[in-house]
């Protein structure tokens, strides 16, 4: 047997190092593209509670009778929600913030009748609206 004849199976160190910088130049760019996912996704999360909490209070109003909602009518400034439900339970928390809607209910009838309002609400920007007609 020869001694001076080398082993050839396996990898040199400097294939290892190149084959790693080939991984490295397609990694790198996959991995700058996830923050820009995360934050697109946390906007989405965080619209949809607020929508979800928006259609929320509106339903909570909706029960309300009219009579009731036509008290509550304020043309000058947004109500909150524990303003007009009388409890806290509109109030919540997420990702770290409070959050409270504000709840508008405006007289749509044009005449002193107030036989149709609108109600809104809104919460960090995500508005909710219908209409509440007498009848």
């Amino acid at each position: 047997m020869n001694k001076g004849h080398l082993n050839s199976y396996g990898f040199t160190l400097f294939e290892i190092i190149i084959a790693l910088f080939i991984i490295s130049i397609a990694v790198v760019p996959m991995m700058k593209s996830f923050g820009p996912a995360m934050k697109a996704g946390a906007f989405v999360e965080k619209t949809a509670v607020l929508t979800n909490q928006a259609r929320a209070t509106m339903e909570r109003m909706l029960v309300l009778d009219f009579d009731t909602l036509k008290l509550k009518v304020d043309d000058s400034q947004p109500l909150s929600g524990n303003a007009v439900f009388g409890d806290t339970q509109e109030t919540f928390a997420f990702e770290g913030g409070s959050y409270s809607p504000d709840i508008t209910i405006i007289d749509s009838s044009g005449d002193a009748s107030k036989t149709l309002l609108t109600l809104t609400v809104a919460i960090d920007g995500i508005s909710v609206s219908t209409l509440k007609a007498e009848y």
